[in-house]
């Protein structure tokens, strides 16, 4: 199997980690505000499976305070 290696850039915006999956899923560099709101939904909607345990405490409370601020956006 042979193939070949493409080198794309990505800004190191904290988000670059969201907007490498969004480009390797659909070639689409900008799906950071996307794939945040999915994940953000998703830990909201399930409190008792994402609970501190299962994401640590730190990245429990860095959820969260994305959550707020989300939803302060929407309001």
């Amino acid at each position: 199997m042979e193939g070949s290696i493409v080198r794309r850039v990505i800004p190191s915006d904290n988000s670059c980690l969201f907007n490498v999956v969004g480009y390797v899923m659909d070639h689409d560099k900008n799906k950071a505000p996307e794939l945040r709101h999915v994940i953000a939904a998703t830990v909201a909607s399930d409190p008792t499976k994402y609970s501190e345990a299962f994401l640590g405490n730190i990245m429990k409370n860095i959820v969260l305070e994305y959550i707020i601020v989300f939803l302060r956006r929407d309001v």
